[in-house]
């Protein structure tokens, strides 16, 4: 045997097993890669899915003003409300007990007998605002009369 084929001989035999180790090491690199990202996936949307309803607060009071209960809304609930204070409803008095209760499902069950309403924005704000009216449907038929008049 000459040296080329003893060479070539050693490059069959040991060839295939470092290919082998090679792509071993490789895949195992790729399944460490996998998991971890399909362990931050998961991660992510846990945490995406905490915070829906805001900070769980405790609170009780008995007939305070509605005006005086959003300040400590938005000190234990860490959000903040942006309100006009022209509607008269805020001067209704409120009693409520909650106990661990996302701060949105307080607020909610403070506005439920009210004609106002909320809506979640940007930061943790808040706005509550008067119910908007609902539309209604007028039919009718609309005649044109001579000398440019509508009828209805």
């Amino acid at each position: 045997m000459t040296k080329a084929m003893k060479k070539k001989e050693l490059n069959e035999r040991v060839l295939p097993g470092r290919l082998f180790v090679y792509f071993f090491t490789k895949t195992k690199c790729l399944l460490r890669f996998y998991c971890f990202f399909l362990l931050l996936l998961f991660s992510l949307n846990s945490i995406a899915n905490t915070d829906h309803q805001g900070e769980k607060i405790d609170l009780v009071v008995q007939n305070v003003k509605l005006k005086n209960v959003f300040p400590l809304l938005e000190k234990k609930g860490k959000i903040r409300l942006m309100y006009s204070e022209e509607n008269g409803v805020f001067e209704k008095p409120v009693s409520i007990s909650a106990k661990d209760t996302p701060v949105m499902e307080v607020l909610a069950r403070l506005l439920l007998n009210t004609d106002l309403e909320y809506m979640e924005l940007k930061d943790n704000l808040v706005v509550v605002r008067n119910k908007l009216h609902q539309q209604k449907t007028i039919s009718g038929l609309v005649k044109v009369l001579p000398a440019n008049r509508l009828q209805v």
